[in-house]
């Protein structure tokens, strides 16, 4: 693993899919060994106790790719580079993969990973950035550690149970104007808690602009900053709404009872209920000469998660 090389933040075109990336294999260092258990998906459960892992990860980037981000009057002075980032704790880290000068091709090499850096969901994207300034005063991408182009990112999820694999957020689109369906028709989403232990999250497809931002299939239809942003803007309120209804339901029957309502409570909002939130403590919080006070501090904690976008749909990892 290293640490080394600077990323920079910087516009790019060829973001996206443009690398291929895929992750193959997983070893531990207590002798277990795996391959992907879905697409752009692998596990590493709790319950082998390891400490460090390898995964082996392989890059490929084309001629066109190459022609394109570094002009013919310079050597492809660029590097292969796979950057993690944990949610959970901020955690980020960058493994370098292959060094200038870079030719066509795929590269296989090893990503180690530290358990005891890491927590819950881990993402891994592949980049390819500048190692060598340009000098010929062309503003684009001219610095070292300038991103030139990205492939999709794949998912580690770290210690989940072997014998319980958790998913992703039940995301479903639908149209508010249907009859008998609970939300107002100008809604763009509606939380559903029916099923207590495992809450929907409803979108309304006639806001024609709203499911293809949830959509992660259909982000290459979208500049992916501006995709980003939008999507903080929605994912703050959001998830709000998800902590406000696992807060009520805690008062409501006493005690904190499904694993999404711990992590909405603790580890959204572990600053405004603690580490052992009190249903009656949660009850006083609620109250109507309190509650504003607490919405406010819900929101704080809220967007002080440094990509709320990123949480709409994996930050819960509900069980089902």
């Amino acid at each position: 693993m290293s640490n080394s090389l600077q990323i920079d933040q910087f516009p790019y075109r060829h973001a996206g899919e443009t690398l291929g990336f895929a992750i193959e294999t997983y070893d531990l260092d207590t002798g277990e060994a795996g391959e992907p258990d879905g697409e752009q998906h692998i596990s590493l459960p709790e319950e082998s106790g390891w400490e460090t892992g390898e995964l082996s990860v392989r890059v490929a980037v084309d001629d066109e790719t190459l022609e394109e981000v570094f002009p013919a009057t310079e050597p492809n002075a660029g590097a292969l580079v796979v950057v993690g980032y944990c949610p959970m704790n901020h955690h980020r880290f960058v493994s370098v993969l292959a060094k200038p000068s870079l030719t066509a091709g795929s590269v296989t090499r090893t990503v180690e990973l530290t358990h005891e850096d890491l927590r819950g969901r881990v993402t891994l994207t592949p980049y390819l950035v500048r190692t060598k300034k340009r000098d010929d005063g062309d503003d684009y991408a001219h610095r070292i550690g300038n991103k030139l182009a990205s492939g999709p990112a794949w998912v580690v999820d770290i210690d989940e149970p072997s014998t319980g694999q958790s998913t992703d957020l039940d995301i479903r689109t639908k149209s508010f104007s249907e009859p008998d369906f609970p939300a107002k028709e100008a809604n763009t989403w509606y939380v559903d808690i029916t099923n207590s232990e495992s809450p929907k999250l409803y979108v309304n497809k006639d806001h024609a602009y709203l499911p293809p931002l949830i959509d992660e299939d259909a982000t290459q239809t979208f500049r992916g900053r501006v995709r980003s942003v939008v999507l903080d803007t929605i994912g703050i309120p959001m998830l709000v709404e998800f902590v406000v209804k696992a807060a009520e339901l805690a008062v409501n029957s006493g005690e904190i009872k499904y694993e999404w309502q711990e992590r909405m409570l603790t580890e959204v909002c572990g600053d405004v209920f603690g580490d052992d939130p009190d249903p009656d403590d949660i009850e006083e919080m609620l109250k109507p000469g309190s509650l504003s006070a607490t919405l406010n501090d819900i929101e704080s904690a809220v967007q002080r998660r440094r990509s709320p976008h990123e949480n709409i749909k994996r930050l819960l990892e509900l069980n089902t």
